[in-house]
């Protein structure tokens, strides 16, 4: 076992959990038993954590070519792992029965979900500058304005209740991940 092999065991359990824990989420939704009111700005934002848990793991492949893991590496994948599992508990809670009314329960860990986001963002900039140590990759200068963006977006997502603002920040995130999943359809994980 390399040790890329031994160390994404561990991120991609943490992974699978909050995978795990979105389509719980759905799959309650969908119970007719439940009886819960939906909102389109927690749908939206369940699609973009799945989807964003999904391309973390399928990019977080290229780390095999790193030759010296160091701590600090190690422990930024956990806090990608542990933010996006954070996220998916704020969308959707433990126990779930409990939420009658997803806007009502969205806009009061709206705050919390939008600090886990910017968390989210300072990992992310720590993994580019730790891959830039690790592999030699390029600064990307629309990924930092992005990532800077975005931060910023969040950190008014916390103070503000405006909906539209809300829903506005999740169509961008969306945007984005189907932009990052485009830009990566031509990297394949293994070409025979």
């Amino acid at each position: 076992m390399t040790p890329y092999e031994y160390l994404t065991v561990f991120i991609s359990v943490v992974l699978g959990l909050a995978v795990v824990h979105l389509l719980s989420g759905v799959a309650l939704l969908l119970d007719t038993r439940v009886r819960a009111r939906t909102d389109w700005i927690h749908g939206v934002w369940t699609a973009n954590v799945f989807i964003t848990t999904m391309l973390v793991w399928w990019f977080n492949f290229h780390l095999n070519e790193v030759v010296s893991w160091t701590l600090p590496f190690f422990l930024n994948l956990v806090a990608y792992s542990a933010v996006l599992y954070l996220m998916s508990g704020l969308l959707f809670p433990v126990r779930g029965a409990e939420v009658t009314d997803f806007k009502v329960h969205f806009e009061a860990n709206r705050p919390r979900f939008f600090l886990v986001c910017v968390s989210f963002q300072v990992v992310d900039l720590s993994d580019i500058l730790l891959e830039r140590q690790a592999l030699g990759t390029a600064w990307s200068p629309i990924q930092l304005i992005l990532l800077a963006i975005f931060a910023l977006g969040f950190l008014v997502g916390i103070r503000t209740g405006n909906r539209t603002y809300h829903g506005l920040m999740a169509l961008a995130w969306f945007i984005t991940c189907l932009s990052w999943a485009i830009a990566g359809l031509d990297d394949p994980i293994l070409s025979l």
